[in-house]
């Protein structure tokens, strides 16, 4: 008999096929001077980000904005690895993470979250600090 015992995983499909659990979130508070973070209790299967202001674009990232904040050595900002997210828009991210980052370029702005969670504890997810494209 094996002593194998089969859990959740971040290379497992099932935990990816079937409905995720939901989370949701917002904030009206968002500037430009740091990242508002949002962080999942479970790796995440999908991510829809809505922009509810009616006037400021958002910035969204999977890295804070800067360098140093939230524990992160290199920041989004940089390189410019975000997505610009106009005022009365929304965007869906089909992605496995553990949280993400919105800020704005100036100003203040709004923004709900919807996430699908896996089953997948977020220890499992590997940091995005320093990987090219999200935060280098």
């Amino acid at each position: 008999m094996s002593n194998f015992y089969y859990t959740a995983g971040l290379h497992n499909v099932g935990s990816y096929q079937v409905a995720g659990r939901p989370y949701l979130s917002g904030s009206t508070g968002i500037n430009a001077s740091t990242s508002e973070r949002f962080v999942f209790p479970q790796v995440s299967k999908s991510i829809l980000v809505k922009n509810t202001d009616g006037s400021t674009a958002i910035r969204i990232g999977f890295a804070p904005k800067a360098d140093g904040e939230h524990g992160f050595t290199h920041g989004a900002n940089d390189n410019n690895n975000y997505f610009i997210l106009n005022a009365g828009k929304e965007i869906s991210f089909n992605v496995k993470c553990k949280e993400i980052f919105i800020w704005t370029g100036s100003g203040t702005s709004a923004a709900q979250v919807y996430a699908e969670l896996t089953e997948i504890p977020d220890q499992r997810m590997f940091t995005l600090d320093g990987v090219v494209g999200v935060a280098s």
